[in-house]
């Protein structure tokens, strides 16, 4: 097994590589934990595409042990992948961005919909209210004629 070197530190995000995986038997390395480590593959800064194995735990109770496959990368691509990162990120935080001026977009559009749901139920009630008392006037009126015909009718 070759190998950098071995030490106790920050561990990197990693993906799946399928010629890569597994439990890793070739090692009596352990973890702290004192478990068989298994082999990852950074996706991370500028350690990206290094390999590396570290503890099998899959949470947050996985310890810190790292023992690097390969030395680091040259400086050239070291800069090239943090160039790339920084591009992906600067993608990100733009789509952030956007997503959150939709949101506000939609937001605002919510509140002007609202805003004119309520004057319409005002003007409703109004006009519901205008039609009420014209009823109750014509009520009225019909009251006050069917009155008079009923006096007129008794009086003949």
């Amino acid at each position: 097994m070759g190998g950098s070197c071995r030490f106790y530190g920050k561990v990197p995000i990693d993906i799946d590589d399928v010629e890569f995986c597994g439990v890793e038997v070739d090692t009596k390395l352990k973890c702290r934990h004192g478990l068989q480590p298994v082999p990852r593959v950074a996706f991370e800064g500028t350690d990206t595409g290094r390999r590396f194995i570290n503890c099998c735990i899959e949470d947050a109770d996985r310890c810190d042990f790292i023992f690097w496959y390969e030395p680091e990368w040259p400086m050239t691509m070291k800069n090239a992948l943090q160039a790339l990162w920084k591009k992906l990120d600067e993608k990100e935080q733009s789509m952030y961005r956007e997503i959150d001026s939709l949101l506000n977009h939609m937001l605002q559009e919510k509140l002007k919909a609202e805003k004119e749901k309520e004057d319409v139920e005002t003007e409703m009630a109004e006009i519901a209210a205008e039609f009420e008392d014209k009823l109750q006037v014509m009520k009225n009126a019909v009251e006050k004629k069917n009155k008079w015909f009923m006096i007129s009718v008794f009086c003949n």
